[in-house]
């Protein structure tokens, strides 16, 4: 599969310029913003092109599956350029043996490695869309075949299908699951353009359509995204396919370990039957029982759902038929005794179990009992939205008390609705619609509990696990690449790696989603590190759900890329914290759609070939004070670059409502910054330790990619001196004619004068000459192309040499730059110290 020039022309220029705006208050980090073909087919190769910002000087593509390799597209030598590569051009091999899935790939560049961008392996055979925007042009379509595209602004993209009477297809179109921009949108119309169905949302973001052919012939598909807009960060991967598709699994877990019997409910099942009714909107499912071993594997495959839901333990599984397989379904695993629900009255249930029910119906409202027994908590936990996107559990739990005359009264004690929290903000959003609580009953007893569905819809597809145990409590870890931004009313999200240039710094953000009633504090760390580099360990305090690690490396560093891991231990219990990253950099998150996922590995970066601008050097990295006192903390200023205007240097990491800060002229060398650990309005310390960092904020003069200015400069030098090379043959050339053209002169005259009988001889003379003088034009005109091509050559290295220089040109960027961290002692006040 190949690109054609013009798409890759027009790929290059989109990601330049976005990537350009987004980072111009920033300095200037690798982002691969887009990869296309965005997937490619298990046992083939595919030529891909990818676009982002800081991409020039990639040296390789790392994916997450061991089977998906590539290498650099060749470029063969020239008379005046060696042998070498494609900047941004990648042949990626497929090995037959990967599962098809989502799977991730990182670009490994100069200044390190980036944050991740999915990549898509089918069963199916793949191709790249061709220009499409008016049924006219509508591309044929082959069933169970991929096609590659990206929507385009203001514009519709149309193909074409063939299909039998009664044939049934599903459509589907991948964005959202690829990181794509868009919002895709599709719709299926007779070839007389009369529309039978559309469809947007109906996986995740994604669009769904199941289409029975009414009669043989053509049907029109339209693409496009919901708000036309379009480029190259609108890509998408359209399939219509025969093979099964799932839409629920039930029961939605089973142990773990064990071989369960489940039934599947969807579309194209082998074998499906159709006889018990049950529908999704329209469509009648098919249902068949299968047996399924729930052995949990380390599975290579991304995990496209939202983040709440990828951390249910769990395994995804594909139904296959024919060599075709299914879309992933999620299968969770149970810990504890499964009860089933039994519909349409209220159910006794046992502690623990795990109860298996459904919001089968609008306003469908489940009631359960229990006995509890006063003081021992209970964590309650329903997991229905982490199922199925769509539904939003709330539960309410009701005191039983009967009089002496049997009679029940119910008496509301507590309740939840959509727990979890956001603990990654509005920067790293965590949305979890589920609801859970930790209950402590006030007396032994009857307890009743009723669960509904907030969002007042229901169907046999909402399925629902009911959880209650008296489980000890625990936690989950994400972290993720961090930047601070300075700007306070800032609405922009950025996608970051971890790069830390020489001497600087770079964060990750942790976030603990505590569970089963968890408040402990967690000790948080980051293994796996290269030499030079260090991050002090740092606690996430009790009842806090997120905190910074600071990484900082000395002026010493070597280059190293790899991956690390960040470890919470809270006693005996140890966690490593789930990677993750957001789709897109946006400017605007009111406006603008991104979204966080899980990722596969955590990249760090080194760079040793670029100094950090600014360097926040405090004179020590540990102190100690008695509650009430003021620390002052002096630093140092280290500079690589020059600034424009102050510099303010404050407190990041402390619960201050206004951080304490200190603004430094420019030339500034160092300064103090105070901080009162005691009880006051702006900062309220208790004893114990506290860690924290100084964040400087600033504008520098920035010069970038000065070692390209080099090259650039040396690969000029070298392409004019083969110029003036060329330049010398050419004219060596031009008088190696005039020689020529002389004796031919010369042997011509001597025949004119020479006897009849010397003129035969005379003669070979004259076509030897003449042989030589054409040989010698030939010479000179190959001379004089080989020099309009070395002209060219200098032409192309010269403009090469001023983007160079333009790329390296000091500009003024916004700049944010932390300290190591800083760790503080706060002892008690003593008990005698006067008040």
């Amino acid at each position: 599969m190949t690109i054609s020039n013009t798409r890759r022309r027009n790929i290059l220029t989109s990601c330049l310029l976005v990537g350009a705006s987004l980072a111009k208050a920033q300095l200037p980090h690798p982002d691969l913003q887009t990869i296309f073909p965005q997937g490619g087919q298990a046992g083939q190769t595919v030529e891909v092109v990818i676009g982002g910002s800081e991409l020039e000087e990639t040296t390789g593509l790392l994916f997450s599956h061991p089977g998906i390799k590539c290498e650099q597209v060749p470029t063969k030598a020239t008379e005046f350029t060696p042998a070498g590569h494609k900047a941004l051009n990648y042949l990626v091999s497929v090995a037959p043996d990967v599962a098809p899935g989502v799977y991730e790939v990182i670009a490994a560049t100069r200044l390190g490695m980036t944050a991740p961008r999915a990549f898509a392996v089918s069963s199916f055979p793949e191709k790249v869309h061709q220009v499409n925007h008016s049924p006219e042009t509508a591309e044929e379509v082959p069933i169970n075949t991929v096609i590659n595209g990206h929507a385009d602004a203001a514009a519709v993209d149309h193909y074409k299908v063939s299909l039998k009477q009664g044939q049934r297809v599903i459509i589907r179109c991948e964005a959202e699951i690829i990181d794509s921009r868009m919002d895709a949108t599709i719709s299926i119309a007779s070839s007389g353009g009369h529309e039978y169905k559309s469809d947007r949302d109906t996986s995740g973001r994604d669009p769904l359509l199941d289409f029975t052919a009414p009669e043989d012939g053509h049907y029109l598909l339209r693409v496009y995204d919901f708000t036309y807009a379009g480029g190259v960060h609108y890509p998408y991967r359209l399939i219509v396919t025969d093979a099964p598709h799932i839409d629920f699994i039930d029961p939605p877990a089973g142990p773990h370990g064990s071989t369960g019997k489940f039934k599947i409910y969807g579309r194209n099942l082998p074998g499906g039957s159709p006889g018990e009714g049950i529908r999704l909107g329209h469509e009648e499912l098919e249902s068949i029982e299968v047996e399924i071993p729930l052995n949990h594997e380390d599975a290579l495959e991304l995990e496209t759902g939202g983040i709440y839901s990828s951390l249910v333990p769990g395994m995804t599984w594909r139904l296959e038929l024919n060599g075709r397989r299914s879309n992933p379904i999620r299968i969770g695993f149970s810990r504890f005794p499964v009860i089933e629900e039994n519909e349409g009255q209220e159910q006794a249930i046992q502690i623990p179990s795990e109860t298996h029910a459904r919001f089968d119906s609008k306003g469908d409202l489940d009631q359960y009992r229990f006995e509890a027994k006063e003081g021992q908590p209970l964590w309650i936990e329903c997991i229905a939205s982490r199922i199925r996107a769509g539904s939003d559990p709330v539960l309410w739990i009701d005191r039983v008390t009967v009089d002496a005359e049997g009679i029940e009264s119910f008496k509301e004690i507590t309740g939840n609705d959509d727990s979890g929290g956001n603990p990654g903000g509005l920067n790293f959003p965590l949305q979890n619609h589920d609801c859970s609580l930790l209950f402590t009953p006030p007396s032994d007893g009857i307890y009743r509990l009723r669960i509904h569905d907030y969002t007042g819809g229901g169907s046999p597809a909402d399925l629902y696990r009911l959880i209650i145990h008296p489980g000890a409590p625990d936690y989950d870890l994400l972290t993720t690449a961090w930047y601070a931004a300075p700007e306070k009313a800032t609405k922009a999200i950025s996608r970051y790696s971890a790069v830390i240039r020489r001497g600087g710094t770079t964060l990750l953000r942790v976030f603990a989603i505590r569970r089963n009633g968890f408040k402990n504090s967690i000790s948080l760390s980051v293994e796996g590190l290269p030499n030079g580099i260090e991050c002090p360990p740092v606690i996430l305090p009790a009842g806090k759900d997120s905190a910074t690690l600071v990484l900082y490396g000395t002026e010493e560093v070597d280059n190293w890329q790899g991956f690390v891991r960040v470890v919470g231990t809270a006693g005996d219990t140890r966690r490593t914290a789930r990677p993750g990253t957001i789709s897109w950099s946006i400017g605007n998150r009111d406006t603008e759609f991104t979204r966080s996922r899980l990722s596969c590995q955590l990249p760090l970066s080194v760079t040793a070939d670029e100094p950090a601008p600014l360097i926040i050097q405090p004179a020590s990295d540990r102190y100690e004070v008695t509650l009430g006192e003021k620390l002052e903390i002096p630093f140092k200023i280290k500079k690589s670059m020059g600034l424009k205007g102050d510099l303010l240097v404050g407190v990041h990491g402390l619960p201050h409502t206004k951080p304490p800060s200190v603004k430094l002229k420019q030339d500034a060398g160092g300064g103090n910054v105070a901080i009162t650990f005691g009880d006051t309005a702006e900062f309220k310390a208790t004893p114990g330790l506290w860690t924290f960092s100084l964040r400087g904020e600033t504008t520098i003069k920035h010069r970038h990619n000065l070692s390209s200015v080099e090259r650039a400069q040396a690969e000029e030098a070298r392409i004019i001196q083969l110029e003036k090379e060329t330049q010398k043959e050419a004219e060596e050339s031009k008088t190696a004619i005039a020689r020529a053209q002389q004796a031919l002169q010369e042997a011509e005259k001597n025949r004119a004068a020479a006897s009849v009988e010397a003129r035969e001889t005379l003669e070979k003379s004259v076509v030897a000459k003449k042989l030589l003088f054409e040989e010698a034009r030939k010479f000179a005109a190959a001379a004089d192309e080989k020099l309009k091509r070395a002209a060219a050559a200098r032409q192309t290295a010269s403009e090469r040499l001023k983007r160079a220089n333009d790329i390296a040109k000091e500009k003024d960027r916004k700049h944010t730059i932390h300290s190591k961290l800083i760790t503080v002692l706060v002892h008690p006040t003593p008990k005698d110290a006067p008040k």
